[in-house]
């Protein structure tokens, strides 16, 4: 059974990294979006904001979301005054 890429749970921290709740992949998008949150790169933990994270290339074999780019979606994300952060596998 596919599971929709939008559906799939995402972790949200808080500002001091500490785990807040799972959320779906659409509902860290629309905070990424709002700006209420930022998506935070697995490896090395940066930050992107929403114009920053659209540009990376996803991770070959990942799951991504296709607006008009490939996009990596966010899997954690780490909000303004609580943290979202976008993992990839």
């Amino acid at each position: 059974m596919t599971r929709n890429v939008l559906d799939l749970p995402t972790l949200v921290l808080n500002r001091n990294w500490q785990p807040v709740h799972v959320t779906t992949v659409v509902r860290a998008l629309v905070m990424l979006w709002n700006e209420t949150a930022k998506a935070v790169e697995p490896e090395e933990y940066r930050l992107y904001d929403w114009a920053a994270w659209s540009e990376l290339e996803p991770l070959h074999g990942s799951p991504c979301v296709r607006p008009t780019g490939a996009s990596g979606f966010p899997r954690s994300s780490a909000l303004r005054t609580t943290t979202v952060f976008p993992g990839r596998p």
